[in-house]
């Protein structure tokens, strides 16, 4: 698989259950070592960076970040500077100054007291997004950032990471399952079928429905958002019941 991501670009990476989204995020960020070939940040090896000077660099929300530890949303924001705090570990001004802003950003100040176990799904990922943000990094991996959040949230979350992405410079590669979502927001699109890259390229040739049926097994419908003139999917529950379901 070669997929490169350019600086200061936004690209989602989109595909089936199963098909190796979260695996290639954890390749990608060092948790997991590939077999074969390289990850390069800023063109250094990341297996062969310091887990400190990683996170200087890239922050990453994955979907089974821990929910049940005994922190304050407050205190899981602040976990984001961990690499820019000396060797003793010893908090400034200037770093609780970047966790209050961070939480600001993320909507959640007003709950930076709240235990993180005792708020909703959906205010859970913005206190790890506000931890991510904490990091401030300069490049952003998101494994599904639109999960437990309504329709609502989930606009005002890419809308933020949009303008983070356009104003800081800031690189972003995301997983999506909302492929609407992802064509409205996205710079690119890199399709994984069958833990293989299927595609890569605007979400224009990307989003093609017999693509979309060989990597999705179902038909899919694309038509132009007469809004924004962005390929937009089309669903039909009747014809997908008698596809599936035939009497």
């Amino acid at each position: 698989m070669d997929l490169g991501v350019a600086p200061g670009e936004f690209v989602g990476l989109i595909g089936p259950n199963g098909c190796g989204k979260t695996t290639l995020l954890r390749v990608i960020s060092g948790v997991i070592r590939p077999t074969v070939g390289e990850v390069l940040l800023e063109n250094q090896n990341v297996s062969r960076m310091s887990r400190r000077s990683l996170g200087r660099l890239l922050a990453v929300l994955l979907q089974d970040s821990a929910t049940d530890m005994a922190f304050t949303v407050g205190e899981v924001a602040a976990m984001g500077r961990w690499p820019h705090l000396s060797t003793f570990g010893v908090e400034t001004r200037r770093d609780r100054q970047i966790v209050r802003e961070a939480l600001d950003v993320a909507d959640i100040a007003h709950l930076a007291d709240k235990p993180i176990t005792a708020i909703s799904g959906g205010e859970r990922q913005r206190a790890f997004f506000a931890m991510c943000l904490a990091q401030q990094p300069r490049v952003l991996l998101l494994d599904e950032p639109l999960s437990h959040l309504d329709i609502g949230h989930q606009l005002s979350m890419l809308s933020l990471i949009r303008r983070l992405n356009r104003q800081l410079g800031l690189t972003v590669l995301a997983v999506f399952h909302d492929l609407n979502m992802a064509a409205e927001f996205c710079d690119r699109l890199a399709v994984l079928h069958e833990g293989r890259l299927a595609a890569v390229g605007d979400a224009a040739d990307v989003l093609k429905p017999q693509l979309l049926k060989q990597v999705y097994r179902t038909t899919l419908d694309v038509m132009v958002n007469p809004i924004t003139g962005r390929p937009q999917i089309v669903i039909s529950a009747r014809e997908t019941l008698v596809r599936h379901n035939p009497l």
